[in-house]
């Protein structure tokens, strides 16, 4: 029953996590071209979102730690095959992704909320352009960790 309660827990968190990465990703590069309107309407949901992505990142990997070590019975990671190297990769991928993901909510996206906050216009605010930029740049680093991630459990499966 604990198997399937974490199963589900990590199913669900990567889901919600994977699913707003990305998403935000991709309108962070195109709203502002396909709307011809000012982004801050998405960052202020991307705002809004924020904590819940963070919530379902450590779920997501709070789980994934939870299956292996109720499936293994231990939690030892190791060199010795292809496999397990694979696996290491993998385990670090995800490890990367969660310190990435917890850096872009704390650090780099603190100065486009700050810049929203003051409504500083983005056709003109330096700061702004250079804080969404930044985002931008993350957002996109998370989702090629996401897609590293994906591309190792494909060997597992």
């Amino acid at each position: 029953m604990t198997l399937v309660f974490f199963k589900w827990l990590a199913f669900a968190s990567q889901g919600f996590f994977v699913g707003c990465t990305m998403s935000f990703f991709l309108l962070f590069l195109l709203y502002p071209t396909l709307t011809g309107r000012r982004p801050h309407e998405m960052i202020r949901t991307f705002e809004a979102l924020s904590p819940f992505q963070a919530i379902a990142m450590a779920g997501w990997l709070l789980a994934a730690l939870s299956v292996r070590y109720l499936e293994d019975g231990f939690l030892a990671w190791s060199f010795s095959t292809q496999w397990q190297q694979l696996d290491m990769a993998s385990s670090a991928t995800l490890v990367g992704l969660f310190v990435s993901a917890f850096s872009l909510e704390l650090w780099t996206a603190e100065p486009l909320r700050r810049c929203i906050a003051r409504e500083i216009p983005w056709d003109d605010g330096v700061t702004f352009r250079r804080s969404l930029r930044n985002t931008k740049l993350h957002l996109g680093l998370n989702t090629l960790l996401i897609l590293a991630w994906y591309g190792y459990q494909s060997f597992f499966f």
